[in-house]
């Protein structure tokens, strides 16, 4: 099999997680991605074939930006057709970015079976080119089955890999412990609202409270100067290698609402704080959290309504509500569909023409 999406760790790793279900049934797998550093990262120790090519986004351009995007994209789509003719799988999946158009189309066009995997309520615009010419879509939430072809998609849920399922099943997460994600890139908005909001409230802290905190490249020794100068213990990082320790080891999350993070909060089961990207694509990351709101597994809190103090407030009463935080956490479980995996990779084994 081949899979191909990247960019950021939400098209990335779903796509590593049926990769490992389909590598345990036996399979082979390709990764066919672009150079950004996240991809290099994270698919350095794993036991997959890598190839590069060339891509870019057009959506949000600039003309003459968008025109080179265009030509980076069609030089992405030979390159896939060189790499896809020697490697040869019996299935093409695609889990979204703007990498995955070259790479399906040329598997389109060759012959090789495709699937495409949709993580989000609202598919972004390389989805939903995509999701015309590919042989099955698999979709994270119900509702969003209207993008594509009724006839060919199927609700699957959002596949997590299996270091952070297992992480699951063996942690009860610490009461004082505070897990703070921006997304793989980093959430300045985020950040800053976080580490002052406690920063405003540090003698309020409950014992022995820490924030483990991912910031991207761009924020973190600011972020790790505010916790310092409040006398805060913290551990900031760029980018946090073993998330499956990282969310077993946490109380209570304050996150983004990327579609792969809200699938993972809610296979660990933890309450969440979640703080919807303002921008995202359609408003996708606002509907996303919306389905854990409803369900009382999260609080959604506008970033345009942020006010620093009030958010520390919050984090302090969840912290001190161990009663809420469990029941939060009863219902995040209820919407984790931890097999989903395993259920997208039947379905790439299934289109294998023997």
């Amino acid at each position: 099999m081949v899979v191909s999406g990247g960019g950021t760790g939400g098209h990335l790793f779903p796509g590593i997680a049926v990769a490992e279900a389909f590598t345990a049934a036996g399979g082979e797998v390709m990764f066919i991605g672009t150079e950004r550093m996240i991809e290099a990262r994270v698919l350095r120790n794993r036991p997959f074939v890598f190839a590069a090519i060339s891509a870019a986004g057009i959506k949000g351009r600039g003309a003459w930006t968008r025109i080179g995007a265009i030509f980076c994209l069609i030089r992405g789509f030979f390159q896939s057709l060189r790499i896809l003719r020697r490697f040869r799988p019996g299935v093409v999946m695609g889990t979204g970015g703007y990498v995955t158009v070259p790479v399906l189309l040329a598997a389109k066009i060759l012959g090789f079976a495709t699937l495409l995997h949709e993580q989000n309520s609202v598919p972004g615009l390389a989805n939903r080119f995509c999701g015309c010419f590919v042989s099955r879509v698999m979709v994270s939430l119900p509702g969003s089955e209207v993008w594509f072809g009724r006839g060919k998609t199927v609700i699957s849920g959002n596949p997590v890999r299996q270091t952070i399922i297992a992480a699951a099943a063996e942690a009860e997460g610490a009461d004082t412990r505070l897990l703070v994600l921006g997304g793989s890139q980093g959430a300045h908005g985020v950040n800053a609202a976080v580490s002052h909001g406690l920063a405003a409230v540090r003698e309020d802290l409950p014992p022995g409270f820490i924030v483990v905190h991912q910031s991207g490249g761009e924020d973190r020794d600011e972020v790790e100067k505010v916790y310092q100068a409040a006398g805060i213990t913290a551990e900031v990082s760029a980018f946090i290698d073993d998330m499956a320790a990282a969310y077993g080891m946490a109380g209570l999350i304050v996150s983004r609402a990327g579609a792969t993070t809200l699938a993972e909060i809610c296979v660990v089961g933890r309450a969440a704080v979640l703080v919807p990207y303002p921008f995202a694509t359609d408003d996708h990351q606002n509907k996303n959290a919306d389905v854990l709101v409803a369900a009382g597994a999260a609080i959604k809190v506008k970033e345009s309504d942020i006010v620093p103090e009030e958010l520390g407030r919050t984090l302090i009463a969840l912290m001190n509500d161990s009663g809420r935080r469990k029941e939060m956490a009863v219902a995040a479980r209820g919407l984790a569909r931890p097999g989903a995996a395993a259920d997208i990779a039947a379905a790439c084994m299934a289109l294998v023409v023997p």
